[in-house]
């Protein structure tokens, strides 16, 4: 844009250079001296003028294409530039979401670890509950046995007789007869019997569950015992072999007891071998453990900083769409202001290009007319040859601005077609497209009033 102003600026220039050449000039003295002009050196003015004129709209149209061409070319650099800040975006965001199904798969872990924990111990107090429970049932059942064996206690049998009163009292008082007092006698023995017997059965439950009991345990002193007497077997076997190895000693067999004694030379040495390698492995282990620790500490310090960077990534992140946010409003704001300054300025200039079209035509009338006066009077008439040269000036001057005032007008035309298709585009494409392309200049607007002056003042 501020190069094809620029052009602008130039192609005025080169017009005003135009009209104040030498021939003009030299044409106006002639003019002011009262010479007559040659209707031939009007129309050879007027040629190399409009060759002039058609040769500066060339090199402005060379001008703009070269123009437009390093914008592109400026364009499709910014583009490139983007195109790979979003790609490294996306590969850091890849990296961000590795890491954090990572956490998520070690936190899972940590978390099953945890669980299985709090249910391994949940299920030991279970057990050891469950434990005492039986141990206090065992106890509640020894010591009712016990009080079943003895038999029913002297309190129980005061409880009945004091009850059995109470009732033959209350009985007496009422007047009962010797039948209901038999039946309450009877009742009440029944009673007694049927408590009697539950007692009973459950002793012989319990008795039954304790001769189990005392079976299991007859069960493992026998094993015990079984233990005992083939420990005992071995200690006279190995008694007896020591016996043995005495009498051979005291015999005169030197040559087996040296024997035993080298075997028992090399057993220690095996055991001190076994014993020695044993320690090497516990050092191992221990190492090992040291290094498993290590690596656990090394692991959780890794799982702090790869926390740390995840937080770092979503802040990052979080500024960076805020930023996106911000730079789209922006662009529709300049979007939108742009639009409207280019329609303000596309009608002043279609009603400057329409005025300026209707004097050329009044001039080329004028023109016309002073011509035909010209021919029709073949004398000489300064006058009219001062008129047709002043109007066949401010029509070439007229032509060429007119002339500018309509490429502008088109490359403003080109911009609003321009704006108002990204208009009807739909809105997502539209922000990520102003979003990802490069930033450009918000002058247009002072340009285009710069350069309307310089036309109106021109």
């Amino acid at each position: 844009m501020h190069a094809t102003l620029d052009i602008v600026a130039a192609n005025e220039k080169q017009q005003q250079q135009q009209l104040n050449s030498p021939a003009i000039a030299e044409l106006r003295r002639l003019a002011a001296q009262g010479a007559t002009i040659p209707l031939a050196a009007h129309k050879a003015l007027l040629s190399n003028f409009e060759a002039a004129a058609h040769a500066a709209l060339q090199e402005a149209a060379a001008t703009r294409t070269r123009v437009l061409g390093e914008m592109r070319g400026t364009f499709m650099e910014k583009y490139a530039e983007l195109a790979q800040e979003v790609q490294a975006k996306g590969k850091a965001a890849q990296r961000v979401g590795e890491l954090e199904q990572a956490l998520e798969q070690a936190l899972a872990a940590k978390a099953q670890l945890k669980e299985m924990a709090k249910a391994a111990v949940k299920e030991t107090i279970a057990a050891e509950r469950q434990g005492g429970l039986m141990r206090g049932r065992a106890k509640a059942a020894e010591a009712e046995a016990a009080a079943l064996r003895r038999g029913i206690s002297a309190a129980s049998l005061r409880r009945g007789i004091t009850e059995l009163a109470a009732r033959l009292a209350a009985s007496l008082r009422r007047g009962i007869s010797a039948a209901s007092l038999r039946r309450g006698i009877t009742e009440l023995a029944a009673r007694l019997g049927g408590r009697v017997e539950a007692s009973e059965s459950e002793a012989a439950w319990l008795r039954k569950e304790a001769d189990a009991q005392q079976a299991e345990i007859s069960r493992i002193r026998s094993a015990l015992r079984r233990a005992k007497s083939k420990a005992e077997a071995a200690q006279a076997s190995v008694a007896e072999v020591t016996a043995f190895a005495e009498r051979q000693l005291v015999a005169g067999h030197e040559a087996k007891l040296q024997a035993l004694r080298a075997l028992r030379v090399d057993m220690e040495g095996q055991m001190a071998a076994a014993r020695a390698e044993l320690e090497a492995r516990l050092s191992n282990e221990q190492q090992r453990s040291v290094q498993v620790k290590a690596r656990l500490s090394n692991e959780q310090q890794r799982s702090a900083q790869l926390e740390a960077r995840l937080s770092n990534e979503q802040q990052r992140s979080a500024q960076v769409d805020a930023v996106n946010a911000e730079l789209k409003r922006a662009f529709a704001a300049l979007a939108e202001q742009s639009k409207q300054d280019l329609e303000v300025t596309s009608a002043m200039w279609r009603t400057q290009v329409s005025g300026l079209v209707h004097e050329v035509t009044l001039r080329d009338a004028r023109i016309a007319e002073l011509s035909a006066k010209i021919a029709d009077r073949p004398t000489r008439d300064e006058d009219a040859h001062r008129q047709l040269m002043a109007a066949t000036a401010e029509v070439a001057s007229l032509r060429a601005e007119l002339q500018l005032k309509d490429e502008v007008l088109e490359m403003y035309r080109e911009e609003v077609v321009k704006l108002a298709r990204e208009a009807a585009e739909p809105a997502q494409a539209k922000a990520d497209a102003r979003t990802n392309a490069p930033a450009l200049p918000r002058a247009p607007r002072r340009d285009a009033a710069t350069a309307t002056a310089s036309l109106q003042s021109s």
